[in-house]
């Protein structure tokens, strides 16, 4: 076997790998964001209402996915579960 045909295996492997991947991604996204459709509505349209109007004009503009809530870290959530 050539190292041509050993590169082409490998790139053929990860390729494969990343498409499975995706392809369980995309499902799982589409039921979070079902739910998140579901359990809490008003709270997806403002978000899409705000994204709307930030994409209108994004430089200069404050980023809407920065948050100034802390929030929880996991990784203190695991060291503390110890």
């Amino acid at each position: 076997m050539t190292l041509v045909s050993l590169s082409g295996n490998s790139l053929l492997r990860k390729l494969f790998e990343a498409i499975t991947e995706a392809v369980d991604h995309r499902r799982t996204f589409d039921e979070f964001d079902q739910h998140l459709r579901t359990d809490n509505l008003e709270q997806v349209q403002l978000w899409e209402k705000e994204y709307e109007e930030w994409d209108k004009a994004p430089t200069g503009s404050p980023c809407i996915f920065d948050t100034k809530d802390p929030g929880t870290s996991f990784f203190l959530l695991d060291c503390c579960a110890y």
